[in-house]
């Protein structure tokens, strides 16, 4: 088993609007063109939560034309969206910049995710982690959490495992379920003194209980492998189903796992091929056919078939295509074998012959796309 990698880089928060009014009791003390645009930005959140877009563009704009940063933030993420207004990642980058520039923290970790995806405007990650570090300083939990990412993999920033963690603790310890993961990760995944089983399941199980389904997945494999706790199969089981039941693909591959080798569950082939197929999300139609009439081969083929998004994140991460090149190779010489010792199209059980076709189409897909991301092109017939 595979512990989950992290593969997609950051996450923005959800506009929230926390616009203070006067305190009640010193009308004075407020000038009342700030009131009139405390009272919009108001009328403009409320708008947001009925999903009345539209109006809330017409609320936001007048005040983001003035200068308004929170009101340039919110409607850099309502374009981003395209919520109300054209969607656009180039205007929404400016947006996000202006409102940041004026001190907005949610719009200076925006920006500094805009620089780091490169989205709408070109990836910098030099300028994305001196934009986290502004917001992080400040206290923003996901600002804290983007920085100490760009630490963890030396991305404008030197590469540093203890400034990484002390990032992720800072946000981790603020509640934020993404950074707890990270952390958990971190500390399982050193090669150096950060190394802990034990921090890493206390990391894991905060996230978890958050409803992390990478966290899920991770804890269940430190059950499972009695790694930070006493091992317990059952409750790696239970953890994994937790993630398998939303849809996770890689606990339900796992779950999958545990039913095949009877591990914290009685041993049960038909529910091992039930969580296999679910992971697999190929588009393979296996109702015309029972479970008896699947060969063990085919469902090796499906286990490697949902084995490609882990190696495609795991070759990015490390920077080493060839990982991806060497997963090709293994799927396709483990289809040939496959191929030569079973038929296809002669198949007399109709089922089973559609079922096999599919599961050869979506064999041929993931070849095609691997070797895409290698910049080879495959011919469409030998």
């Amino acid at each position: 088993m595979k512990l989950s990698s992290r593969c997609f880089l950051f996450f923005l928060l959800a506009a929230g609007l926390l616009c203070s009014p006067a305190a009640p009791g010193l009308p004075s003390l407020v000038p009342a063109a700030l009131a009139d645009e405390a009272g919009d930005l108001r009328n403009a959140q409320a708008a947001i939560e009925k999903a009345d877009y539209g109006k809330a563009v017409a609320l936001l704009k007048p005040l983001a034309d003035k200068g308004n940063a929170e009101a340039l933030y919110v409607l850099g993420r309502l374009t981003l969206d395209g919520k109300g207004v054209k969607k656009s990642e180039q205007r929404a980058a400016q947006l996000f910049r202006q409102a940041a520039e004026k001190g907005d923290i949610s719009a200076q970790n925006a920006w500094g995710t805009a620089q780091a995806s490169g989205q709408g405007v070109r990836r910098n990650y030099r300028e994305a982690a001196r934009w986290f570090r502004k917001a992080a300083e400040q206290g923003l939990a996901m600002a804290q959490y983007n920085l100490g990412y760009l630490y963890a993999y030396g991305r404008g920033v030197p590469k540093d495992e203890n400034a990484a963690i002390d990032w992720y603790s800072r946000a981790a310890n603020q509640g934020l379920a993404d950074a707890q993961y990270s952390l958990g990760w971190t500390y399982l995944n050193s090669k150096g003194e950060n190394q802990s089983d034990t921090k890493a399941v206390h990391w894991f199980e905060k996230a978890a209980e958050q409803d992390n389904l990478k966290a899920q997945n991770n804890l269940a494999y430190m059950y499972a492998e009695g790694r930070g706790y006493a091992q317990d199969p059952v409750k790696a089981v239970q953890w994994y189903n937790r993630a398998a039941e939303r849809g996770y693909a890689e606990a339900q591959y796992n779950l999958g796992f545990m039913y095949e080798q009877g591990r914290g569950v009685p041993q049960d082939y038909n529910k091992a091929v039930e969580w296999y197929r679910k992971a697999a999300e190929a588009g393979i139609d296996f109702s015309g056919a029972a479970t008896a009439d699947y060969l063990r081969e085919e469902i090796d083929l499906v286990k490697s078939l949902t084995e490609y998004p882990s190696v495609v994140c795991a070759a990015g991460e490390s920077f080493a295509p060839s990982v991806v090149g060497a997963y090709v190779y293994e799927l396709a010489k483990q289809f040939n074998g496959y191929y030569h010792d079973h038929s296809i199209l002669k198949e007399e059980n109709a089922g089973v012959r559609k079922m096999r076709l599919q599961l050869a189409q979506q064999v041929a897909r993931v070849i095609k796309e691997g070797m895409k991301l290698l910049g080879i092109d495959v011919p469409e017939r030998m």
